[in-house]
């Protein structure tokens, strides 16, 4: 059966689609079979692959739907070959519909979870890319996946924003909503690690999480070639192949696959006032951020 992950954080500009598109392809580089499933309705990782969202006929929520009606998974006609050992599920605007016209669905958290699971066995590893906010098709995907590699920025919003999911998390298990699901890890993204803000950031975020879960030893540099790769339509390998910006990428996905700092939800116990010490710990940081800011 597929290794299911789901990469999220309710929070906006942390790369988590091309981490998505960049992780999927240095594990399909490995000779693995990768599904990558567009649960956001802006459509980027679709459009990351040349794609136009508005005029795919089949989507996931072209595919949520016909499920809704007829109670028959039909996801296949939706998926597309987009490269090498690379299968995707396209998203478009029409996937906002979802939050409303799937609200009276009975078992709505599961429909993603019923609409792969005849799919499963012709994949090594799936990828659900999310939209920046909690809610129904987040959920969906945590209902649905294995593990969540949480990626954030270190900046003091992504923290508390990483605070706020894990604590998210612990209500998606404690309901047993998906009661096995595991943590992958935290991935630093678009890090500057010259910046103080960026290493007080991260050091902060050490002392809060590190005894809850484990932060992966890759950290993803913030650098032009990434955003430049995206407006070509080609991963960081196509646009600068062999380099640090996708060795760091390579090694990503080696620490992935073989669950090197996958952590069990069951084993997380958070602390009582665990967000209220991240809040405090916050507001220190951003009293910093205007020295910090013209400081190396």
């Amino acid at each position: 059966m597929a290794q299911k992950i789901v990469i999220a954080l309710p929070k906006g500009g942390v790369g988590k689609t091309t981490v998505v598109r960049n992780l999927g392809e240095a594990i399909a580089a490995q000779g693995k079979r990768v599904l990558l499933i567009e649960m956001d309705p802006q459509g980027n990782l679709t459009q990351g692959f040349g794609l136009r969202p508005r005029r795919m006929q089949h989507t996931i929520y072209t595919a949520m739907v016909e499920l809704v009606k007829t109670f028959k998974p039909a996801v296949e006609k939706a998926i597309i070959t987009v490269a090498d050992n690379i299968d995707l599920i396209p998203a478009n605007v029409l996937l906002n519909r979802a939050n409303d016209e799937f609200a009276s669905v009975m078992k709505k958290e599961t429909l993603l979870q019923r609409l792969l699971q005849f799919v499963e066995k012709d994949y090594d590893v799936m990828i659900g890319d999310t939209l920046p906010y909690l809610g129904l098709l987040v959920n969906n995907g945590l209902a649905w996946a294995d593990e969540i590699l949480i990626t954030l920025q270190a900046e003091a919003d992504a923290v508390e924003s990483t605070a706020l999911l894990l604590e998210h998390l612990k209500q998606i298990e404690t309901i047993g909503l998906n009661d096995q699901l595991a943590i992958s890890g935290l991935l630093f993204n678009q890090v500057d690690v010259r910046t103080r803000l960026n290493r007080s950031a991260m050091e902060f975020a050490h002392q809060v999480f590190d005894s809850y879960v484990h932060f992966f030893d890759q950290i993803i540099p913030r650098a032009i070639v990434y955003p430049e790769a995206r407006t070509q339509h080609q991963s960081i390998f196509q646009y600068r192949p062999n380099t640090r910006f996708t060795q760091v990428y390579e090694e990503l996905a080696a620490a992935v696959l073989a669950g090197e700092k996958r952590s069990s939800l069951k084993g997380i116990t958070l602390e009582e006032g665990f967000l209220d010490k991240i809040f405090e710990g916050i507001e220190e940081i951003e009293e910093e951020e205007p020295v910090a800011s013209g400081e190396a």
